[in-house]
């Protein structure tokens, strides 16, 4: 009987061979034939940013790119030109299109089956979650039944605090995004150039509504890795341990050691960095070249190696499947599999100036850098005290009157020049005394001065003594300071502040000529609050933890979401970390690492918001790309004036004829080359009322619409009587001289967060 079975088994493979062959398709591996009878139906993005192609590999083009938690349905399964296994997709598009791709399966979650909970049914709707989330939290209890999860009810409408999130610099994405992710709002745009106004460096630009509706919907991010940003961020010795820890940080330098330690005094060598016992070249106490002068949050660094991204001159490494690794002049890329993001341990290298890789693979960084300040942004607006109850203010930073950000030396300093300035009019601080400080000792530590410790170790001290868990910090460290410890701002040796550390990026923000490097180690530099001068890593390291637990996690603000998104307490959509959109989600993927199998079996604990009148199904991140300059530059009818003149931004106009004029001519011409204009030339006229619409399709397919409104009658002017075409001045929202004009050197409102969204193939 057995052989009989095995028979049919092996004639059955040979009929579906025959088959293929006698269909024209040729032989196929039996891997290929079987491959498409794999799993089909509803899947999702796990990736930060996932790259669909025209084909199964990373050798075919990139047709469009979706990011984490975007809902797809898979229609098919084949093995790829890389040996790995690849979905064909089908994805909602821009205009709601629907379109067609290949992209790796390692980055596409399959729904987990979830049997009926009438207790965790009846919870979820006690809790107040919506229908909307409960498909989500339905997913993560089937895998995870012992986590809990609250529903943070904000009380809040949800189209309120997207509008304010929206204000202008309060988000921000990388210069080098989609143009859907980037906002045209006035101030943001350029519609005489076509270009973006850069914030906090000139590689980042204010995010559209769209992609801030995205990154808030907190369903999108429902599933095992993003939902750690709503995670709590107090410390619990019972599951935050050691051992998690050092598996979270295995292969950066936080799992090296360090000997500038010690908290309890000033005595500090000049210009010593301490040392490392690791074998990196890279990491605080090791030498470091960077030109400051071109260098702020996000902007690009000319110090990045090949399979390394440098912006702002941070050198952070990144990987995606085959190994494939760019190194861009813009911060894209895709590195190697040590950065301990989701890749395979093969492939090569790439070189890009334009932050695309060869063979189609875009990438970009989306992140400014984290700084905690005190002043009030220039759009966001609030000042707010890092300074502990009964502590002297006045060497809390550089915050003048009112919360204005002032561009000085440091309170109390008589000098001229910011030392480290670009002008390199600055001098060298002398040892353990800050330029612009007293030098007077910081807190009592546990590590003697100058003793050998490790980065865990120092770690869980600054846990237990801040009440933050030690995951979060080294997430947040790992992203604002790169895997392999090669920022400024932890060296130890930049010019000016020898002997500085600043782990958390505390007041590194971009201020007039001063770098966010300078102004975020001149806050080091400095005698205050927090135990500075920070000039040992130990004490920047448990300063920084400290500033953190009593200004954000203490205060209400203990997710990394509500880090980013202050959408609680009195202070609402202000005192938020970091202007990077992406923010919260990039450090949950951190944060999710350090959780291994036996840690996610842990009554874990979510704290999830919900808002008043959010729409039925989760906020879709958008997708289309190309300028989106749909606006005239010039408009008129040959031989007639209109009214109004024209601008750009007046979309209707009035027209009078003469009862005799049976056509007119039509003149219009973009604003960006790249646009086309429809519904010009001769236009033929009715008796009475005309209508003549003239439309402008941009790049990425937006269409604008000017109106001309023809009204012909007795006595009108003809042809020659006045008028004609008129240009769009410069001036006014969105010229070259109003709100809209670029300005290379305007700095962001608030600080932001190094981090890198990994487009994967």
């Amino acid at each position: 009987m057995k052989g009989k079975i095995y028979k049919r088994g092996l004639a059955l493979m040979l009929g579906l061979v025959l088959a293929a062959q006698g269909t024209g398709l040729g032989f196929r591996p039996f891997h290929e034939i079987f491959d498409s009878y794999a799993y089909t139906g509803a899947a999702t993005v796990k990736a930060s940013s996932l790259n669909v192609r025209s084909g199964a590999g990373t050798n075919y083009s990139s047709v469009g790119r979706l990011a984490a938690g975007t809902s797809v349905n898979v229609i098919g399964e084949q093995r790829g030109t890389d040996g790995n296994v690849w979905y064909q997709i089908q994805y909602t598009g821009t205009g709601g299109a629907v379109n067609t791709g290949f992209v790796s399966s390692a980055y596409v979650r399959l729904p987990v089956s979830y049997s009926a909970d009438s207790n965790f049914e009846a919870y979820l709707t006690s809790q107040g979650f919506p229908e909307s989330y409960k498909n989500g939290l339905r997913q993560l209890h089937a895998q995870y039944p012992t986590w809990v999860f609250k529903a943070k009810n904000t009380g809040l409408d949800w189209n309120t605090v997207i509008e304010n999130e929206s204000l202008l610099g309060r988000n921000l994405v990388s210069s080098g995004s989609v143009s859907s992710w980037k906002s045209v709002a006035d101030g943001a745009y350029n519609w005489d150039n076509s270009t973006w106004t850069g914030f906090d460096g000139s590689n980042w630009v204010a995010a559209s509504e769209d992609i801030i509706r995205y990154y808030m919907d907190p369903r999108n991010f429902l599933d095992e890795t993003y939902v750690f940003q709503f995670l709590s961020h107090g410390y619990n010795s019972a599951t935050q341990t050691r051992e998690g820890l050092s598996s979270m940080v295995a292969g950066t330098f936080l799992s090296g050691t360090t000997t500038s330690t010690g908290t309890g005094g000033s005595d500090f060598s000049a210009g010593s960095g301490g040392s490392s016992s690791r074998t990196s070249t890279k990491g605080p106490g090791k030498s470091s070249s960077y030109d400051d002068s071109q260098h702020g949050p996000g902007v690009s660094g000319s110090s990045g190696s090949s399979g390394s991204q440098s912006s702002g001159s941070y050198s952070v490494s990144l990987s995606g499947p085959s190994g494939t690794s760019t190194g861009s002049a813009n911060g894209a890329g895709q590195g190697s599999p040590t950065s301990g993001s989701q890749g395979s341990p093969s492939g090569g290298s790439q070189g890009s100036t334009n932050g695309a890789s060869q063979g189609g693979v875009s990438v970009s960084l989306e992140g400014p850098q984290a700084s905690v300040t005190p002043r009030q942004h220039n759009f966001v607006a609030v000042s707010v005290s890092l300074t502990p109850p009964g502590a002297d203010s006045s060497q809390s930073g550089p915050v003048g009157t009112a919360g204005t950000v002032t561009t000085g030396n440091a309170p109390g300093s008589s000098n001229t020049s910011a030392p480290g300035s670009p002008n390199g009019s600055g001098t060298n601080a002398s040892a353990g005394s800050a330029p612009g400080g007293s030098g007077s000792p910081g807190t009592a530590g546990t590590v003697p001065a100058g003793s050998e410790a490790t980065y865990i170790d120092i770690l869980m001290n600054a846990a237990a003594q801040s009440g933050v868990s030690p995951y979060v910090l080294a997430a947040m460290i790992l992203q604002e300071q790169s895997t392999d410890g090669s920022s400024p701002l932890i060296s130890g040796n930049y010019s000016g502040y020898e002997g500085y550390y600043n782990f958390f990026n505390v007041e590194a923000y971009q201020s007039g000529s001063m770098s966010a490097i300078q102004m975020g180690l001149r806050y080091a530099s400095q005698s205050g609050s927090y135990g500075r001068p920070w000039n040992t890593v130990e004490k920047s390291i448990l300063g920084g933890a400290q500033n953190y637990g009593d200004n954000y996690v203490k205060a209400g603000q203990n997710t990394f979401y509500l880090k980013k998104f202050n959408v609680q307490g009195q202070n609402l959509y202000k005192h938020q970390y970091m202007s990077n959109v992406q923010g919260a989600a990039s450090e949950a993927s951190k944060l999710a690492r350090a959780y291994t199998s036996s840690l996610k079996q842990s009554a874990l604990e979510f704290e999830i918001p919900v808002y008043q009148n959010m729409p039925e199904a989760p906020c879709v991140a958008p997708t289309g790309d190309g300028s989106p300059n749909n606006k005239l530059n010039s408009l008129g009818v040959d031989g007639f004036g209109l009214t109004p003149s024209f601008n750009r931004d007046t979309e209707s106009y009035q027209l009078i004829v003469d009862s005799s004029v049976t056509q007119v001519y039509v003149t219009a011409n973009p604003a960006d080359g790249n646009a086309s204009v429809s519904g010009t030339g001769n236009i033929a006229l009715q008796n009475g009322t005309n209508d003549i619409t003239i439309s402008v399709t941009a790049k990425n397919g937006s269409i604008r619409y000017y109106t001309i409104h023809v009204v012909k009658q007795d006595g009108g002017p003809t042809a020659g009587s006045g008028g004609g075409v008129y240009t769009s001045p410069g001036g006014g929202p969105g010229g070259s001289n109003g709100p809209g004009a670029s300005d290379s050197g305007a700095s962001g409102p608030g600080g932001s967060n190094v981090t890198i969204v990994e487009i994967q193939p």
